[in-house]
């Protein structure tokens, strides 16, 4: 069976003599194909969702043994319907596949026949499940696999339902010399579908406030004595945590700091570092962030002219020495343990904070301690706030490098509030005030101070720091902090799921809701972690989200009604617009691209010219879009699919045959198909050394206990189609991780990125 970016890459050659005009073609295939894909996803929707019946019906299975044959009768009459019905839609894409002549031959006479059998013969398999049902209830089957066989049937309906819709629409199209002009002008950016999910007048509410950082959260605050930061046994109150910017502030004026200044922070995610952040917002400095090599971190101290640096105590001295050979003047030291309580801090986070010294602290005039900073500024008394400018730079921060070379990205205060305030009512709740739990991730990567830090600040949950857990100790932290929101970001989730410290009966249901961000996420890793957190009572849907440093963190919102596979990670933020580029042409539905951004929240650019001219590129409708880089689609229904990087093709003889090879597409088919050994995998798309331009897919394959890759290799390669199989499967004990992502760039040659 075609898939939608196979049929939407279909071209025809050129008659030389005769046959049919070209642009008519493409006006009647156009309505066909989107009929055509409209009927594919829900197909492929219906068929995971009958998967998951299936498996859920294979539970009930206990020592019955009439139960037990139903179940298998029905999930063999769901395999038969999904079978058969593609069997159909491949009889309909392969006589449109012959020629032009063909595909309007059976649009204009075979297309309502086609659908009507295909509607028969699902009703004829709804005819069989509907006597299966009477005949298990009858003999006694539980009252929950009856129901489970109840939801199938109506699942089926609904398929019965939609082929006749579509047999509908196909007859209209017939009738007509040309199809009637769709509801939709074709264009995401200028029909905005997903705006059906939002209140009529969100857009007026969202007015983002003309205010700074420090403001909007003075704004945000429900009472000066509420805590709003806990860390290691400490509850930091807001009037506190307000107070201690103050000083902040004023210690930076007396050190010399101000308008214009750019100011390193190595630190981890600590109080102090937010008070950091909003004492350089007032002074009119902005933050400087990397967490790289010392080498990396001196070449952009020495780039951004940096005179004063803060970093925790237990800095090393050859740290020290890059640095003020790369023109530090003065280090701040931060010591972790200042605002904690040592003696209500479990052993594995003060063994993992110990380990953190490796050498004695280090001394000399370039040193001073955050309480002798803080001092020096009690007396200063000149003017500490700079004039407010909401649009100057703020927070500066180096992408990861786990894609590509890493790049300073530049926000403001007026970016950063951007996505803050789109974003202050996820996971909230108005019966209690929920707890947020950020873990280990450091300030560096902007999605932190953004969407990890700040936003649970300005939505009244109070905030947990927990910077200093070794990373395989997060499931400890999880039960001993019960949270209602942890970021559940890939590499956190997989050691979530093989932990053997997670009793079995342990209850998730504090969870308010499971997010997932960082990269694209395939098939397999859903299931798995939804089931994962059904088996520990926790029944929230995993939310995939969607973001990037240069959009200031979140992109999209999860959707209602849309289950998070096949590359699905919402709808954009009421503020967004998303849409699909080739170039500066944008795309039509359903149409594979290049993912671009314009709203509120997109970077200022680079610390690199040429860099930003590249990615922020202003486009005929006047506005300033971002290039993520990213490959995905758009459906009518305004839902993002994101699907990985490039649009890589595989080489063909025939460039016409040449077909596009993304990563996550190939993933889902192959986690789709089940097989047997195969715990996890993942593709690397890389240059094809024999065909300049084009590229070539490897495999990172996980194996069960006991698999051998010559047992999974012919299953994978029928799971795929021929120019998507791999040109070699290599077995890893475990997916590697690179910044909290999958590793795709510190691979073995050749198939490092």
């Amino acid at each position: 069976m075609l898939t939608p970016q196979q049929l939407n890459e279909i071209s025809f050659k050129k008659a030389r003599i005769g046959g049919y005009d070209m642009a008519s073609v493409d006006e009647l295939l156009e309505p066909l194909t989107s009929d055509y894909i409209a009927l594919y996803n829900d197909n492929a929707a219906l068929k995971n969702k009958m998967r998951v019946m299936s498996k859920k019906l294979d539970d009930q299975r206990s020592g019955d043994t009439d139960s037990y044959a139903a179940t298998a009768s029905t999930k063999k009459t769901c395999d038969n319907m999904i079978r058969e019905t593609e069997a159909k839609c491949a009889k309909m894409l392969s006589d449109a596949n012959a020629s032009a002549d063909s595909i309007i031959h059976a649009a204009k006479a075979s297309a309502v026949d086609i659908v009507t059998a295909a509607k028969a013969a699902a009703a004829d398999i709804l005819k069989n499940a509907n006597q299966a049902a009477e005949g298990t209830r009858s003999s006694g089957m539980d009252k929950n696999a009856s129901a489970k066989i109840s939801e199938i049937q109506a699942q089926m309906m609904a398929c019965v339902e939609a082929l006749e819709q579509f047999k509908s629409g196909a007859a209209n199209a017939a009738k007509a010399e040309l199809p009637a002009k769709p509801k939709l002008t074709g264009k995401p950016s200028v029909d905005r579908p997903w705006m059906k999910y939002y209140p009529a007048d969100i857009e007026k509410m969202m007015t983002i406030p003309e205010v700074t950082l420090g403001q909007y959260l003075r704004m945000m605050c429900r009472g000066m004595d509420l805590p709003v930061i806990h860390y290691y046994g400490t509850d930091i109150s807001w009037s506190e945590f307000f107070r201690m910017v103050d000083d902040a502030a004023r210690a930076m004026r007396a050190a010399g700091l101000g308008p214009g200044d750019q100011i390193p922070a190595l630190l981890r995610c600590v109080p102090e570092f937010l008070i950091v952040l909003l004492a350089a917002e007032r002074i009119g400095a902005s933050l400087l962030c990397r967490d790289n090599t010392i080498e990396e971190n001196a070449e952009a101290m020495a780039k951004a002219n940096a005179k004063v640096l803060f970093a925790h105590d237990f800095i090393t001295q050859a740290e020290v020495d890059a640095y003020a050979a790369a023109g530090i003047k003065k280090i701040i030291t931060v010591d972790p343990w200042r605002l904690a309580v040592k003696k209500e801090m479990p052993e594995h986070i003060v063994k993992c904070l110990e380990s953190s010294y490796t050498e004695p602290k280090v001394s000399g005039d370039i040193i001073c301690d955050w309480n002798s900073f803080i001092a020096a500024g009690r007396v200063f008394a000149d003017v500490v706030d700079a004039p407010i400018d909401l649009d100057r730079p703020l927070f500066r921060a180096y992408t990861s490098g786990s894609t590509g070379p890493s790049k300073q990205v530049i926000h403001s205060a007026r970016t950063m509030l951007s996505v803050v305030y789109q974003m202050s009512d996820y996971g909230n709740s108005d019966e209690f005030r929920p707890t947020w739990l950020t873990v280990l991730l450091p300030p560096a990567l902007v999605a932190v101070p953004v969407s990890m830090l700040l936003v649970p600040m300005a939505s009244n949950r109070l905030l947990i720091l927990d910077p200093f857990v070794d990373v395989y100790d997060i499931d400890l932290e999880l039960m001993r902090y019960k949270p209602n929101i942890m970021p559940q970001i890939p590499m956190f989730t997989e050691i979530l799921k093989q932990s053997k410290r997670i009793p079995k009966d342990y209850d998730m249901s504090h969870l308010l809701a499971c997010g997932a961000g960082a990269e694209a996420t395939n098939n397999g890793q859903i299931r798995s972690t939804q089931a994962f957190l059904e088996r520990h009572n926790c029944h929230v849907i995993p939310a995939v989200a969607y973001g990037q440093s240069e959009a200031g963190s979140n992109i999209t919102f999860p959707v209602p009604g849309y289950t998070f596979e096949n590359g699905n990670v919402g709808i954009p933020m009421p503020l967004n617009i998303v849409s699909i580029f080739r170039g500066n042409r944008e795309c039509t539905y359903n149409k594979l691209g290049e993912i671009c951004v314009t709203g509120p929240g997109i970077m200022l650019g680079y610390d690199d010219k040429e860099a930003t001219e590249k990615t922020l590129i202003r486009h005929a409708d006047g506005k300033l879009w971002l290039h993520t880089g990213d490959t995905g689609y758009i459906n009518e229904d305004g839902v993002v699919f994101a699907l990985g990087r490039g649009l890589n093709k595989r080489y063909d003889p025939d460039p016409e045959k040449a077909e596009r090879l993304v990563d996550v597409m190939l993933e889902n088919l192959v986690c789709d198909a089940e097989i047997p050994g195969l715990k996890d995998c993942f593709f690397v798309t890389r240059p094809d050394k024999e065909h300049d331009g084009y590229s070539v897919p490897y495999m990172y394959a996980v194996l069960e206990d006991g698999y051998t890759l010559d047992e999974v290799e012919a299953d994978v390669n029928a799971a795929l189609e021929p120019y998507q199989r791999p040109v070699e499967i290599i077995q890893i004990p475990e997916r590697p991780f690179y910044h909290f992502k999958t590793n795709r760039l510190h691979l073995e040659p050749p198939y490092a990125r």
